[in-house]
């Protein structure tokens, strides 16, 4: 079967890139054969690449502009629009795929549709939030819009399966909840980070609806002054370092940025406490 999956962010760091490589990797052991569509950052044509010995396309992408977002958010999004569109609906005729899974893509439906408009094969929607996104505030048109274009959903919980429902009634019957997975044989033979103290660690994309803010202010009303370990990266980085420094916790917070997955493993395994971004 040839599968093209359609994901703005499986370049970014965070769980949606993992969840997608993940699937994409397992669909290829199965001997499908597996594209990746991502966005481009910084030109105006698609480029090409791998990702994991799949073929990566790349296309001018940007997210449709919420309520509140600006002038110039609408016009960069219109832009990359009249741009991008033709290329991604001639990249994904010519993959003449049987499948196009989409992954976390609510403020992408434009292109979504533009996809769905250059074949006729059925979009797969997997849903990884309901009505909480990194990229704007709630969007019930634009979460409309991407529901229209499925075929089927995959929602990584009941929550966010009901909200595909409640949203579109018509998906009823058309959606699958699988929740997102661990392997714990991936941990039987980690050595754990040892640290010369104990330590709290928090694991994940630092984007506001992952409530880091939350970790950082609990920090001032602990009694006992633990180290924190933080291992990610994200939008909100520079803001939560702030708040660190203005509540006076600064010095308790080692910022690892984004690390290899084997070292996340030995993090987990040291810790005395851990929490995992959901």
């Amino acid at each position: 079967m040839k599968i093209a999956v359609l994901c703005p962010h499986v370049e970014d760091t965070g769980g949606v890139r993992e969840v997608v490589m993940r699937l994409a990797r397992e669909h290829v052991a199965l001997g499908h054969r597996v594209d990746l569509i991502g966005r481009e950052r910084s030109h105006t044509t698609a480029s090409s690449t791998a990702l994991d010995g799949m073929p990566l396309w790349r296309v001018p992408m940007a997210p449709a502009p919420y309520g509140g977002a600006g002038r110039r958010a609408t016009k960069r999004f219109a832009r990359r629009f009249a741009r991008g569109a033709w290329g991604l609906a001639a990249r994904v005729r010519a993959l003449a795929p049987e499948v196009i899974a989409v992954h976390c893509s609510k403020f992408y439906a434009p292109w979504v549709t533009a996809a769905r408009l250059a074949s006729p094969a059925p979009i797969v929607l997997h849903l990884h939030n309901a009505d909480r996104t990194a990229d704007g505030p709630p969007s019930p048109f634009w979460s409309r819009r991407l529901l229209a274009s499925a075929r089927h959903v995959v929602a990584v919980a009941p929550a966010v399966g009901h909200f595909a429902i409640q949203t579109r009634p018509a998906l009823a019957g058309h959606v699958t909840v699988q929740r997102n997975g661990v392997d714990p044989a991936e941990f039987d033979a980690v050595t754990p980070e040892m640290r010369p103290e104990p330590y709290v660690l928090a694991v994940g994309r630092l984007a506001t609806q992952k409530g880091f803010d939350v970790l950082v202010d609990a920090l001032t009303r602990c009694r006992h002054r633990a180290p924190v370990v933080i291992a990610g990266d994200g939008p909100e980085r520079s803001d939560l370092a702030g708040r660190a420094a203005s509540t006076g916790v600064a010095a308790q917070i080692d910022w690892l940025g984004e690390v290899p997955r084997e070292r996340v493993k030995r993090l987990l395994e040291g810790a005395t406490v851990g929490r995992l971004g959901q």
